[in-house]
């Protein structure tokens, strides 16, 4: 006599765990094993492009001569003690009324 199918698929052991000795060893599903992969692929590719990002970014800092970084500082700080208030000055709100 057969069984139906549906007695089979129930006495079928899971497929997500297997028993060895007294420890339940948990199986992945192939969905987040390939989460997994596709994690540590992406990190992986993510840092060397982040390095060779870096080594562009250290390549143009040292093309950079030091005297422009510092004009344009300057200027920057010349243009903010224009607008800035004196010493002493409170800064206030406009007045709504």
């Amino acid at each position: 006599m057969r069984r139906a199918p549906s007695a089979i698929a129930r006495t079928k052991p899971r497929e997500s765990t297997v028993r060895r000795g007294c420890d339940n060893i948990v199986l992945m599903p192939r969905f987040r094993l390939g989460l997994v992969i596709g994690f540590g692929v992406g990190y992986y590719l993510g840092t060397k492009a982040g390095q060779e990002r870096y080594e562009q970014l250290r390549a143009l800092v040292a093309r950079t001569p030091l005297s422009k970084v510092q004009a344009a500082c300057e200027l920057g700080l010349e243009r903010f003690r224009d607008h800035a208030p004196a010493p002493g000055e409170a800064v206030l709100p406009p007045s709504p009324n």
